[in-house]
């Protein structure tokens, strides 16, 4: 009998997660699939443009400090008109000399609101002398399959992707008898991203007099293709639906100075530095956000049984997330010192001030301000100064709409990739349309790469693959056309 019962209680047990693996989230409305109908693959000579694109934005040194930017513009402004695809550019006040261009895609008649291709121009700065093999960080270089620069990943590439795009969006529907555009579709360029992001922050602003109407969508960067980020085997796409806030905070302890040969406790340099060893050893705890949910019931199913029944209830997988980098930082605020600063006019004086600057995020649903008091806590040093450099709110889309459906449809190459949403560890120019309600503003590049190109951005090496430059090109072709063209036009020509 008791033989029996294990049993029974066994296939009972394998019955309920069996039945728990297969319950589905919220439903994504799936747009009509316009891309098939069509045969929009890039020709070789595509290909070939977009690659020299590409290069020559990179051979644009933007270096954000200064930008530069209109460099970058100047190489934009030039392929568009090659491609006769109207074009403005317009400066953000503050940023006279760093321009922001726009290219536009008329709809004959226009039934849904704007979709945006956002990018940014300007990069962060490469120092030439650390990178390898003698590859120079805006010469463009081709070599070994891959096209090599700072930008390549961020965001010039996707830049390239998102102009030859509407290249063939145009080549497909401007002219076809049974094909049209039901909703205008601009190309967005903006400088300053890597520093304060006004460009993007007045293009947000303006959208109804730059648009005509406020966007219902918007594709930017903030997501990508990753191999193996959960589980061995399983190809991601993270379609970034949300960011965490940024709260940059300097950090000031005052003490007495002295003689360096008479050491004595609790001087400025000694308290800061105990302090942020307690803010290290005191991180923040790990909360879920719905986004994080969702994707671990996509990805579950990949692990196998009994695995993916927890994963899918995110049971027992806490301390997976956080054990990595990339998702540690999507599952709870941080804070880490980028700057340090102390010293006297010698070695042997006592400094009597300390500083540091930390970079602390939240979470999208927590408020920014809640983030210095915590710190305060942490730091637990008397008297500490805590002044506020900066400071901006988390945000984030529901991915419960047709452009997410176009992501599902069109980014899997085969069965073993999954599309799933996810928290930005960082902050993007996203932030600043969806804080002026835009539904639907996601990030993704359309490039399947591994965890070592992915360490290239902001880092050593920057590369794409450019067999996947050129496929990201025929994903995102095909997920525009799904959303912003219709096989059947409720009006004649």
């Amino acid at each position: 009998m008791m033989k029996t019962n294990r049993r029974q209680f066994a296939a009972i047990l394998a019955l309920s997660v069996s039945m728990a693996c297969a319950t589905t989230g919220p439903s994504v409305p799936v747009p009509p699939n316009i891309a098939d109908g069509l045969n929009l693959e890039p020709h070789s000579a595509d290909q070939r443009a977009l690659s020299e694109l590409l290069i020559q934005l990179i051979q644009a040194d933007t270096s954000n400090p200064p930008g530069n930017e209109g460099a970058a513009v100047a190489v934009l402004a030039a392929f568009f008109k090659a491609h006769d695809i109207p074009t403005k550019t317009i400066s953000a006040p503050g940023l006279e000399d760093r321009p922001i261009l726009i290219a536009h895609l008329k709809a004959a008649r226009r039934f849904k609101k704007p979709m945006v291709l956002l990018g940014h121009t300007d990069v962060v700065p490469a120092d030439a002398k650390a990178w390898k093999n003698g590859i120079k960080p805006f010469g463009g270089r081709q070599q070994d399959g891959y096209i090599w620069g700072r930008g390549a990943l961020d965001m010039k590439g996707m830049l390239a992707v998102e102009a030859m795009s509407l290249v063939l969006i145009k080549r497909h529907f401007m002219d076809s008898k049974s094909h049209k555009l039901e909703r205008d579709l601009f190309f967005v360029a903006t400088p300053d991203e890597e520093d304060q992001g006004l460009g993007a922050q007045y293009v947000a602003d303006n959208m109804e007099k730059l648009f005509g109407d406020r966007p219902e969508m918007i594709i930017n960067e903030g997501g990508i293709g990753l191999r193996n980020l959960i589980i061995p085997g399983q190809d991601l796409w993270a379609v970034s639906v949300a960011e965490r806030g940024n709260v940059w905070v300097e950090v000031t302890v005052k003490g007495d100075t002295g003689h360096g040969s008479q050491a004595w406790g609790g001087f400025a340099s000694q308290r800061l530095i105990e302090g942020l060893t307690r803010l290290r050893e005191s991180p923040f705890p790990i909360r879920l956000n719905p986004a994080t949910l969702e994707m671990l019931r996509r990805a579950a199913p990949a692990a196998g049984l009994p695995k993916s029944f927890f994963m899918s209830r995110a049971m027992f997988v806490k301390g997976a997330l956080s054990s990595q980098p990339a998702t540690n930082a999507s599952v709870r605020n941080t804070c880490i010192e980028t700057a340090l600063q102390a010293g006297g006019p010698r070695p042997n004086v006592i400094p009597p001030k300390a500083t540091a600057m930390l970079d602390c995020r939240v979470l999208p649903d927590e408020d920014p301000q809640t983030m210095v008091e915590a710190l305060r806590v942490r730091l637990a040093i008397e008297g500490v100064e805590l002044k506020v450099r900066s400071m901006r709110p988390g945000s984030q889309s529901v991915w419960t709409s047709p452009l997410f459906g176009a992501f599902e449809r069109h980014l899997p190459a085969d069965g073993k990739q999954v599309v799933v949403p996810v928290v930005s560890p960082g902050s993007t120019d996203s932030a600043w349309f969806r804080g002026k309600d835009v539904p639907y503003v996601y990030g993704i590049l359309p490039f399947m790469i591994d965890v070592q190109e992915l360490k290239t951005i902001h880092g050593l090496n920057e590369r794409i693959a450019e067999s996947e430059l050129h496929a990201g090109l025929g994903r995102m072709v095909r997920i525009i056309a799904d959303v912003a063209g219709t096989l059947r036009p409720k009006f004649k020509d």
